[in-house]
Protein backbone atom coordinates (compact mmCIF):
# COMPACT_ATOMS: atom_id res chain seq x y z
CA UNK A 1 0.00 0.00 0.00
CA UNK A 2 1.30 3.53 -0.91
CA UNK A 3 -0.26 6.51 -1.27
CA UNK A 4 1.76 10.35 -1.99
CA UNK A 5 -0.77 12.99 0.07
CA UNK A 6 -1.63 15.98 -0.70
CA UNK A 7 1.12 17.65 -3.26
CA UNK A 8 2.30 21.52 -1.40
CA UNK A 9 4.61 23.15 -0.25
CA UNK A 10 6.10 21.71 3.34
CA UNK A 11 4.81 24.91 4.73
CA UNK A 12 1.40 24.12 3.97
CA UNK A 13 1.30 20.65 4.32
CA UNK A 14 -1.32 19.47 6.87
CA UNK A 15 -0.41 17.80 10.11
CA UNK A 16 -3.40 15.40 9.35
CA UNK A 17 -2.17 14.90 5.73
CA UNK A 18 1.49 13.69 7.33
CA UNK A 19 0.43 11.49 9.74
CA UNK A 20 -2.01 9.79 7.29
CA UNK A 21 1.02 8.82 4.66
CA UNK A 22 3.02 7.86 7.17
CA UNK A 23 0.23 5.60 8.54
CA UNK A 24 -0.02 3.85 5.33
CA UNK A 25 3.37 3.99 3.74
CA UNK A 26 5.20 3.61 6.95
CA UNK A 27 3.04 2.41 9.81
CA UNK A 28 1.18 -0.32 7.93
CA UNK A 29 5.11 -1.49 6.82
CA UNK A 30 6.16 -1.79 10.18
CA UNK A 31 3.25 -3.54 11.38
CA UNK A 32 3.38 -6.36 8.57
CA UNK A 33 6.99 -6.87 9.33
CA UNK A 34 6.67 -7.38 12.68
CA UNK A 35 4.41 -10.15 12.27
CA UNK A 36 6.07 -11.66 9.32
CA UNK A 37 9.73 -11.68 10.87
CA UNK A 38 8.21 -13.27 13.93
CA UNK A 39 7.17 -15.98 12.20
CA UNK A 40 10.25 -15.90 9.88
CA UNK A 41 12.13 -15.82 13.16
CA UNK A 42 10.73 -19.12 13.83
CA UNK A 43 11.37 -20.76 10.98
CA UNK A 44 14.78 -19.22 10.56
CA UNK A 45 13.79 -18.42 6.82
CA UNK A 46 11.94 -16.21 4.70
CA UNK A 47 12.75 -13.07 2.46
CA UNK A 48 10.81 -9.58 2.81
CA UNK A 49 10.97 -7.34 -0.02
CA UNK A 50 9.83 -3.86 1.31
CA UNK A 51 8.52 -1.40 -1.72
CA UNK A 52 10.26 2.01 -1.05
CA UNK A 53 10.90 4.17 -3.46
CA UNK A 54 13.80 6.78 -4.53
CA UNK A 55 12.03 9.25 -3.15
CA UNK A 56 13.50 7.34 0.11
CA UNK A 57 17.16 7.86 -1.40
CA UNK A 58 16.83 11.84 -2.44
CA UNK A 59 14.44 14.46 -1.12
CA UNK A 60 11.69 16.41 -3.05
CA UNK A 61 10.08 19.29 -3.16
CA UNK A 62 6.21 19.70 -2.15
CA UNK A 63 5.50 16.04 -1.34
CA UNK A 64 7.79 15.94 2.16
CA UNK A 65 5.11 13.29 3.98
CA UNK A 66 6.30 10.75 1.21
CA UNK A 67 9.38 11.37 1.04
CA UNK A 68 9.38 10.87 4.88
CA UNK A 69 7.70 7.96 4.82
CA UNK A 70 9.78 5.75 2.07
CA UNK A 71 12.84 6.97 4.16
CA UNK A 72 11.37 5.26 7.14
CA UNK A 73 10.74 2.42 4.92
CA UNK A 74 14.33 2.28 4.12
CA UNK A 75 15.51 2.72 8.23
CA UNK A 76 13.39 -0.07 9.13
CA UNK A 77 14.50 -2.33 6.04
CA UNK A 78 18.00 -1.59 7.00
CA UNK A 79 17.58 -1.96 10.87
CA UNK A 80 15.57 -5.28 10.81
CA UNK A 81 18.37 -6.28 8.00
CA UNK A 82 20.84 -5.88 10.74
CA UNK A 83 19.16 -7.65 13.83
CA UNK A 84 18.62 -10.15 11.14
CA UNK A 85 22.32 -10.52 9.37
CA UNK A 86 23.14 -14.00 11.59
CA UNK A 87 19.87 -15.92 10.33
CA UNK A 88 18.57 -17.15 6.60
CA UNK A 89 16.12 -14.33 6.46
CA UNK A 90 16.87 -11.45 3.85
CA UNK A 91 15.31 -8.14 4.10
CA UNK A 92 15.64 -5.50 1.81
CA UNK A 93 14.11 -2.89 -0.49
CA UNK A 94 13.35 -2.25 -3.80
CA UNK A 95 13.22 1.72 -4.80
CA UNK A 96 11.27 2.05 -7.83
CA UNK A 97 11.75 5.42 -9.64
CA UNK A 98 8.80 6.66 -11.69
CA UNK A 99 6.56 4.22 -12.75
CA UNK A 100 3.16 3.86 -14.71
CA UNK A 101 0.99 3.20 -12.00
CA UNK A 102 -2.86 4.31 -11.21
CA UNK A 103 -0.86 6.43 -8.66
CA UNK A 104 1.36 8.15 -10.83
CA UNK A 105 -1.25 8.38 -13.50
CA UNK A 106 -4.09 9.99 -10.79
CA UNK A 107 -1.21 12.85 -10.78
CA UNK A 108 -0.44 13.22 -14.31
CA UNK A 109 -4.59 13.26 -14.82
CA UNK A 110 -4.65 16.54 -12.77
CA UNK A 111 -0.64 17.91 -14.04
CA UNK A 112 -0.50 16.36 -17.35
CA UNK A 113 2.72 19.15 -17.59
CA UNK A 114 4.25 17.46 -14.65
CA UNK A 115 5.25 14.48 -17.29
CA UNK A 116 7.98 16.16 -19.02
CA UNK A 117 10.00 17.63 -16.27
CA UNK A 118 10.19 13.81 -14.37
CA UNK A 119 11.30 12.40 -17.52
CA UNK A 120 13.66 15.09 -18.28
CA UNK A 121 15.87 13.74 -14.96
CA UNK A 122 15.59 10.18 -15.35
CA UNK A 123 18.48 9.34 -18.25
CA UNK A 124 16.08 6.72 -19.73
CA UNK A 125 13.78 9.24 -20.74
CA UNK A 126 10.93 6.74 -19.79
CA UNK A 127 8.29 5.50 -17.09
CA UNK A 128 9.32 2.28 -15.59
CA UNK A 129 6.64 -0.61 -16.20
CA UNK A 130 5.16 -2.72 -13.25
CA UNK A 131 6.09 -5.72 -14.72
CA UNK A 132 10.21 -4.10 -14.90
CA UNK A 133 9.69 -3.66 -11.03
CA UNK A 134 7.75 -6.90 -10.05
CA UNK A 135 11.25 -8.59 -11.58
CA UNK A 136 13.51 -6.74 -9.46
CA UNK A 137 11.08 -7.95 -6.83
CA UNK A 138 11.56 -11.62 -7.95
CA UNK A 139 15.21 -11.75 -8.17
CA UNK A 140 15.57 -9.96 -5.25
CA UNK A 141 13.60 -12.77 -3.08
CA UNK A 142 14.60 -15.69 -5.29
CA UNK A 143 17.62 -15.23 -7.94
CA UNK A 144 20.06 -13.11 -5.35
CA UNK A 145 22.72 -14.45 -3.43
CA UNK A 146 21.83 -14.84 0.78
CA UNK A 147 24.25 -12.29 1.60
CA UNK A 148 22.55 -9.50 0.11
CA UNK A 149 20.34 -8.29 3.34
CA UNK A 150 19.65 -4.60 4.19
CA UNK A 151 20.21 -3.00 0.14
CA UNK A 152 17.91 -0.26 -1.04
CA UNK A 153 18.20 -0.83 -4.62
CA UNK A 154 17.33 1.60 -7.04
CA UNK A 155 14.90 0.33 -10.16
CA UNK A 156 15.11 3.73 -11.80
CA UNK A 157 16.23 4.59 -15.34
CA UNK A 158 19.98 5.52 -13.74
CA UNK A 159 17.69 8.35 -11.63
CA UNK A 160 19.72 8.44 -8.48
CA UNK A 161 23.10 7.31 -10.87
CA UNK A 162 23.56 11.20 -11.62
Amino acid sequence: AGIEGTLVPFDETGVEDFYHVIAVNLRGLFICMKHQLKHMRARNAGSIVNIASVMGMVGAPMIIQYVAAKHGVIGLTKSAAAEFAETKVKINAICPGGVETAMVQSILRNQPEALEPVLAAIPAKRLAQTEEIAEAIFWVCVGSPAYLTGAAIPVDGAYTAV
